[in-house]
């Protein structure tokens, strides 16, 4: 028998923590393309006035969305999400801990870069997560299922 085998899913200890971090691509990207963007947008909004930006500050904002990018892969990620057995905590400290009797439903909601899991508080107020999130992650929908399932086995364990 292998005994580096990974446990069964149902094998999990009750006060097991999930946790979900953006991977550092899925950071890059959207800085990158959003500095490219607005580069291009300022480039094109002044090609219309009186002095428009010459070629060489465009190649300068494209430089510096490259640079941009990979300042984002070497930067140390965002902490993400974590799922404990009695909170959902979205940040550091106690002001980002939600128990998990205040979550009346978690759904997969899309976003201009893909699909994510939102949170909707029994207060009525929602945020979308942080991670996991559908661009550039294969394994989004596995992930969305277990958090969800997850969310599911503390719920009904409180009522």
């Amino acid at each position: 028998m292998n005994k580096f085998k990974r446990p069964a899913r149902n094998d999990k200890p009750s006060n097991e923590v999930i946790t979900y971090r953006p991977s550092r691509v899925q950071i890059a990207v959207p800085a990158t393309v959003g500095i490219l963007m607005a580069s291009l947008l300022l480039y094109v909004g002044l090609l219309f006035t009186d002095d428009p930006m010459p070629v060489s500050q465009l190649r300068n904002g494209v430089l510096m969305a490259a640079i941009a990018g990979a300042a984002c892969c070497v930067i140390p990620r965002p902490r993400g999400v974590q799922a404990t057995a009695s909170a959902l905590v979205v940040a550091r400290g106690s002001r980002g801990k939600i128990p998990w009797g205040d979550v009346a439903e978690i759904q997969v909601g899309r976003t201009i870069w893909g699909r994510r899991l939102v949170v909707v508080r029994k207060n009525g107020n929602q945020f979308a997560l942080s991670s996991p999130m559908s661009m550039l992650d294969k394994r989004f929908d596995e992930k969305a299922a277990e958090l969800l399932a997850y969310w599911e086995s503390r719920r009904k364990r409180k009522r």
